[in-house]
């Protein structure tokens, strides 16, 4: 089986120009993507944990499947060691993958109900921002009714 993920370094779209580095691991015919943006207000660390988590709740990362090595992955993304194992650290954290030594990090098993748990937080966190942010701009529960609306139908 061929090993493959696409790691790529993005510079915001006012630099106009864009670095990629790769490294690409294949699940199955599948890859799985990660995209880090350089000059993002958030840490690289929670980019990448962030995505990972993304493809490992979508089910894109299966139960078993190995993440990237932490040095090869920092390697490829030039970043620090330290860095790529704090985003492995909140990931094991949260139940999502487990470090087995001298072996790596391996995707755990995932319980739909505790996923479930897990996104209906998230959503509950997200929806309580915006409600926040949207008291504050003065805008009213119809229009913040019809703007989740338009994007749920974008999405």
């Amino acid at each position: 089986m061929n090993n493959f993920i696409l790691f790529a370094i993005d510079k915001p779209p006012e630099l106009l120009y864009t670095v990629y580095r790769t490294h690409k691991q294949l699940f199955g015919k599948e890859a799985s993507y990660l995209k880090i943006y350089q000059n993002s207000n958030e840490p690289i660390y929670k980019q990448i944990a962030a995505q990972l988590r993304e493809d490992i709740l979508s089910g894109k990362l299966k139960a078993g499947d190995p993440l990237p090595s932490i040095r090869v992955l920092a390697q490829n993304l030039k970043i620090s060691v330290i860095t790529t194992m704090k985003a492995y650290e909140e990931l094991s954290d949260e139940g999502l993958v487990t470090a087995s030594k001298g072996k790596g990090y391996f995707v755990n098993a995932q319980d739909k109900q505790m996923l479930e748990e897990q996104y209906m937080r998230q959503l509950e966190d997200d929806l309580t921002n915006a409600i926040h942010s949207a008291k504050i701009a003065g805008i009213g529960l119809e229009e913040v009714t019809e703007i989740l609306k338009t994007l749920w139908l974008i999405d």
